[in-house]
Parts: C-alpha cells; sequence; structure tokens
C-alpha cells in the first residue's frame, strides 16, 4: 500500500500490484506443501477484501502471463466487481489490446462455453470501470 499526493496536502490512498504477482500469491495460497494452509487463504481474502476497498488501485502487467479460471473468477473478478459496484478509481495496464487479451489471458481449459462466458464478464466489467468518468477533486 503506498500513498500519492495530488495537492499539497490532499493524500489518497493507493494500491498498486502487478497482476502476475497476485496469481502467484494465489497460487502458493493453495500449494499442497503449505503448512498453514487455512492462513494462507485468510491472507489472500485479506488481500482481495483490501484491493476491493482501496480507494485507487494501480493493476499492472494484465496479459502478460496466462492465468487459470479460478484465478480470473475467485481473484480478479471479484476485485473487480467489486470496485465497479462502489465506483472506485481503477487503473489497468496491459502491453495488450483488448481483443487480444482473451488469447493472452487464459491457459487452454477444456470447457470454453465457460471460458468465454467468464472472459465476457470479465470484459464487460473491465469496459465499465474504464468509462466511468469521475474527475478528481483538487
Amino acid at each position: 500500500m503506498s500513498s500519492f499526493a495530488l495537492h499539497s496536502s490532499l493524500y489518497v490512498r493507493t494500491a498498486y500490484i502487478n497482476i502476475n504477482d497476485l496469481n502467484v500469491f494465489y497460487k502458493n495460497s493453495f500449494s499442497s506443501n503449505s503448512q498453514n494452509n487455512y492462513f494462507e487463504v485468510d491472507k489472500l481474502d485479506e488481500v482481495i477484501k483490501e484491493l476491493s476497498e482501496v480507494p485507487v488501485l494501480v493493476l499492472n502487467e494484465l496479459g502478460i502471463s496466462k492465468f487459470t479460471i479460478n484465478f480470473l473468477n475467485a481473484v480478479l473478478m471479484k476485485i473487480l466487481e467489486n470496485r465497479y459496484k462502489n465506483n472506485k478509481t481503477t487503473l489497468v495496464s496491459s502491453y495488450q489490446p483488448i481483443d487480444k487479451l482473451s488469447k493472452k489471458l487464459v491457459n487452454n481449459e477444456t470447457d470454453n462455453l465457460f471460458l468465454e462466458t467468464c472472459f465476457n464478464k470479465f470484459l464487460f466489467i473491465l469496459d465499465n470501470l474504464c468509462t466511468q468518468k469521475e474527475a478528481l477533486k483538487w
């Protein structure tokens, strides 16, 4: 968690996270060699809650690594949906154009219909987050 100055005395709580690091954290939370599995899952829930509630969130590197459907649904979609519902400012950066993300974002999955549904929902939320116009008040 970090803060940055918008104006001389105005600060906004901000979180910056590389989405790929979040994916690794998610995978490690469920690793079979973890002795404290419940503790790790609790930490994951705390991270999801914090990233959902922080006033400004910067998600970096979307499309660099491929994710599982489980990660998209259980983590990324949950964060984005919560932020969308609560009108939180969300910045997402990617080196990929949005129409190429489906091939770059998800590992090959057997259930293509589920994958398509999940990805369409992801794009809908992402598109709505991007089109929300909220001016910063100085």
